[in-house]
């Protein structure tokens, strides 16, 4: 017997898992446009530099277009894999957070050198708006890992949609 593949028959979890993992395929996409505007890329707390800022974007995005592939092709192997990427997801968000307040610091101050309106503020109206900006993208991180694991509960317990249908009558 043969299943239905595509987004209709997807139940409503696993549209939702599919919709925003499409849009970080998309993110992961422009990621690469921006690789030039920062210092390195935070990858499992190693900073890559360089042209090397280039690989965890392409892994991100081949194992990302992977996940997709197989939850629109119903393969029986899909929920698992899908578990272990937003597990790898939750691990890198996890070991990268100091970069990444790191990196949001880097971009206020950036904006401070390159706008005048902003370099009249004063120093403690910065501090207090880098710190803003840091807490903010740490804020941003603890909630991606929590949506990373109710995902991955939702995969979990849908996992017999990716089963293969049993032909017996």
């Amino acid at each position: 017997m043969q299943k239905d593949k595509g987004f209709a028959p997807m139940p409503l979890s696993i549209k939702i898992i599919f919709l925003f993992n499409l849009l970080g395929v998309l993110g992961t996409f422009q990621n690469f446009t921006n690789l030039s505007k920062v210092p390195y890329v935070p990858f499992f707390g190693v900073k890559f530099t360089g042209i090397a800022m280039a690989f965890p974007s392409a892994l991100t995005f081949m194992l990302s277009a992977i996940f997709l592939i197989s939850m629109w092709n119903r393969y029986p192997w899909a929920w698992k894999f899908g578990i272990a990427l937003l597990a790898f997801n939750i691990l890198n968000t996890s070991l990268g957070a100091p970069y990444v307040a790191e990196l949001s610091s880097y971009a206020f101050q950036k904006e401070l050198q390159n706008n005048p309106e902003m370099q009249r503020m004063s120093e403690n109206l910065k501090q207090v708006m880098i710190e803003f900006s840091q807490n903010l993208a740490l804020i941003m991180l603890a909630m991606s890992c929590i949506i990373n694991l109710v995902f991955i509960a939702f995969l979990y317990k849908r996992r017999g949609y990716f089963e293969h249908v049993n032909p017996r009558t």
